[in-house]
């Protein structure tokens, strides 16, 4: 089998719609920034040019980690990462102004876009769907059993409604208020 690559991109967000920014989440904990406006020669095709890649060496717990997933909004972007940490990126400085440190592996990370809130999936047992708003308050905790090896299937569906409030969790649709 090939070796796995460092750097592949496991998750992407366009930053919204009519947005010219691509963010990518990387294996190896960083996210790279790319802006369809600096690029260079005009055609057809939409072209991104790599802006920047923010890594955060100084306050990761442990070895990098991967990127769960990565969510543009209101000029800051929210990272969760596989250790179980959630980062806000100030994009204009480019660090880490905020993050929270959850206590488990995080499986499963979402953001509302135009809610103040955001979900966690924990890979503890029973799993834990955890909500947040974006001062890292806890808003509600739900214990979620798995049977067998459906623990990391959690991970494939959790998203929020764009426009509603409505969170789209495992196999229900949870209204969150």
């Amino acid at each position: 089998a090939p070796p796995e690559n460092p750097v592949c991109c496991l998750h992407c967000d366009h930053g919204g719609t009519g947005a010219r920014l691509l963010f990518g989440g990387m294996r190896d904990g960083s996210i790279r920034m790319w802006d369809q406006r600096m690029a260079g020669a005009s055609s057809a095709c939409q072209h991104y040019s790599l802006v920047c890649t923010l890594q955060d060496q100084a306050r990761t717990r442990g070895a990098p980690q991967s990127v769960v997933n990565c969510v543009f909004k209101s000029n800051v972007l929210l990272a969760g990462y596989a250790n179980g940490m959630v980062k806000v990126w100030d994009l204009r400085k480019r660090v880490v102004s905020r993050q929270l440190e959850l206590l488990s592996e995080l499986i499963a990370f979402d953001v509302h876009l135009h809610l103040p809130i955001l979900a966690c999936v924990l890979n503890t047992e029973p799993v834990t769907l955890q909500l947040y708003n974006t001062k890292f308050e806890l808003l509600a905790s739900r214990l979620r059993p798995a049977i067998g090896s459906q623990a990391k299937q959690f991970s494939n569906s959790l998203l929020f409604h764009p426009y509603k409030g409505y969170l789209a969790a495992d196999r229900e649709v949870l209204q969150v208020q």
